[in-house]
């Protein structure tokens, strides 16, 4: 069993790009490719003080952790001109944070957000999170390069995007999703096991206007309407924004609730200033105000 670091650690994520064709079109040539890559890639990453988490993740991709920021980004070059001799290109992600290994294997929000950033690189990109930037800038020969602010698939938290590059010229933008403006708080819970509620609630969410999420106490309601939100937020040009009436227990507290968490400031009526827009609201903790 490998003794995988915990602290602050490095993730990198690596892919092969368009492997799925070139195994369709010529498996013998791609499965003599890939037993090169396979056999080069651990010993680059050997060299620059990393370890192999899983040799095969989706697809032929990599997942490989270092305790040094700077040996992560290095190793992530190397990688990608080394597999490129091979004849193969691949795309790489680059993340830093706190995490514990368990079982041979990394979990949770950080990694998920490492495997988004892949998505998001073209092909021959090593696209670096910001905390990763931050513990990397002083890697020699390596020149970062910003892209700005991007959201990620299904990621709460729009992400700083730098790309690793050895000569300061970028290459084509992140293949991320538009960031969409949202006020919702970040959640450090995985929704595991009521994806199929949350997609039976966004069907009747298409079909009406305003929907109603009922229950008991501490069954989860707020937690399903914020994950209904996350993932609507392509479908709201204007935005998606969460309201909580908890503390407020008349009409003036409602209304500058909303003024508040729609960010509209206080120049005047702030109802004409949603005419014409596409907002959806998460409304919490209504029920004391709903007959004022």
């Amino acid at each position: 069993m490998v003794n995988l670091p915990s602290g602050t650690v490095t993730l990198v994520f690596t892919d092969v790009v368009r492997s799925t064709d070139a195994w369709e079109r010529e498996p013998d040539v791609m499965r003599a490719r890939i037993e090169r890559h396979d056999a080069v890639a651990p010993i680059i990453v050997a060299d620059h003080h990393g370890h192999v988490v899983k040799e095969r993740g989706e697809g032929d991709s990599l997942f490989l952790v270092f305790s040094n920021a700077s040996d992560a980004v290095l190793a992530a070059i190397q990688l990608r001109e080394g597999i490129r001799e091979i004849g193969l290109e691949i795309r790489i992600s680059i993340h830093s944070a706190e995490l514990t290994a368990r079982d041979s294997d990394y979990r949770g929000p950080s990694v998920n957000r490492c495997a988004r950033l892949r998505a998001a690189a073209n092909p021959g990109q090593i696209l670096v999170s910001q905390a990763a930037a931050s513990l990397a800038r002083r890697t020699p020969g390596v020149i970062f390069v910003e892209h700005g602010s991007h959201r990620l698939k299904d990621l709460l938290t729009p992400e700083e995007i730098f790309e690793a590059t050895t000569d300061g010229v970028a290459g084509r933008a992140p293949l991320a999703v538009d960031y969409h403006p949202n006020n919702l708080p970040t959640q450090f819970t995985s929704f595991v096991g009521r994806a199929a509620d949350r997609d039976s609630l966004i069907e009747l969410l298409a079909r009406h206007a305003v929907m109603t999420i009922s229950g008991t106490g501490g069954t989860g309601k707020t937690r399903m309407a914020l994950e209904i939100g996350s993932v609507q937020l392509d479908q709201f040009r204007d935005g998606v924004f969460f309201v909580d009436l908890v503390a407020s227990s008349g009409p003036e507290e409602v209304e500058v609730a909303f003024v508040a968490a729609l960010q509209l400031g206080d120049d005047g009526p702030w109802k004409p200033k949603l005419k014409g827009r596409q907002i959806l609201l998460l409304v919490d903790n209504c029920e004391h105000v709903l007959g004022q």
